[in-house]
């Protein structure tokens, strides 16, 4: 007999699916709204942990001010002033982060996923979302089906694999990340500890956070390091030629003893990018994998286009461990 379960709830005028493990461990998604990984507590050497910072309420969720663990399609981040230029003709976004007067985080984060089926095994549990994207939008008219697999396994890890397919009939600009917001039960990040992949290139950006095209070696957690009074909203580029299929950024808790391993594949035309921002409230920390930088649609860093028919599948997820 599988020790999980899925079940569904009310959440607002949402429905919250849940996966649960009798340990404790569940993740909980709603798939009206982006397929939201809403929350996620995961159990190791006799603790159970929530390490996903998610909305209190529906009417949070809906008002989305920081994109708490928003599906990032078919662009992660920024593009300056909504526009873009893509086989020589001009595209023109809705501009949703007005503050700056750019198009931000993709066009499905809010959008209605459908429950497609689940898993429950011995060892892992999975559930998947998929939502059909006709095109009919402002500036990005590349019809595409995106369906999202969140998986628990051993309850100490949660994996989320994405799966997105040009149904159009012309070639699509594309990109993708995740923006989750990661924590130790809600803690203070100022007594936890920080470490990013090695060898990165930290992208240098102008007053709009737009980058301007300049690098600079790394010089950011290194180590496992306080992360204290550090304010962060910056974007890492991985190695062109990566040792491992994976890139792992370390948040530890020294009070628990515990470490989330955020994880993100690294192999070519995968997630190549890592975004860190720490938010106002200081209670999470945004460990963003992004297969693109800010701004591809215009400079191309990362830029996949993907022809008709054609599929990107990637993956990410955390891992809790000592």
């Amino acid at each position: 007999m599988t020790p999980y379960r899925l079940t569904q709830q009310p959440f607002g005028n949402y429905t919250q699916y849940t996966l649960s493990h009798t340990q404790g461990a569940a993740l909980s998604v709603i798939p009206q709204f982006g397929a939201n990984l809403h929350a996620a507590t995961l159990y190791h050497s006799g603790q159970s942990v929530a390490v996903i910072d998610g909305d209190p309420d529906a009417q949070t969720l809906q008002a989305n001010q920081w994109y708490k663990s928003a599906n990032l399609l078919p662009f992660p981040n920024r593009i300056k002033d909504g526009a873009y230029l893509f086989n020589g003709k001009h595209y023109q976004l809705p501009l949703n982060f007005l503050q700056q007067r750019h198009a931000i985080h993709g066009l499905v984060y809010n959008k209605p996923f459908t429950y497609l089926s689940s898993i429950l095994q011995e060892r892992f549990a999975a559930f998947s979302f998929k939502l059909h994207f006709d095109g009919q939008i402002q500036g990005y008219p590349f019809p595409f089906e995106a369906t999202i697999i969140y998986r628990l396994t051993d309850t100490n890890s949660v994996t989320c694999t994405v799966r997105v397919v040009n149904t159009g009939l012309n070639a699509m600009p594309f990109a993708t990340g995740w923006h989750p917001y990661f924590t130790f039960d809600n803690n203070d990040i100022a007594d936890l500890q920080l470490c990013l992949p090695p060898n990165l290139q930290q992208l240098l950006t102008d007053e709009r956070q737009i980058p301007t095209g300049a690098v600079m070696p790394n010089q950011h957690f290194t180590t496992l390091t306080p992360i204290g009074n550090t304010v962060l909203d910056t974007c890492f580029k991985l190695p062109d030629a990566p040792t491992t299929p994976q890139a792992e950024t370390v948040l530890y808790c020294p009070q628990k003893k515990l470490a989330l391993r955020v994880w993100q594949q690294t192999t070519k035309g995968k997630y190549a990018y890592v975004q860190i921002f720490t938010p106002p409230n200081r209670k999470s920390v945004a460990i963003e994998p992004m297969t693109a930088a800010p701004n591809a649609f215009n400079n191309g860093m990362g830029l996949l286009v993907l022809a008709p028919g054609k599929s990107f599948v990637g993956s990410y997820g955390a891992i809790l461990t000592f």
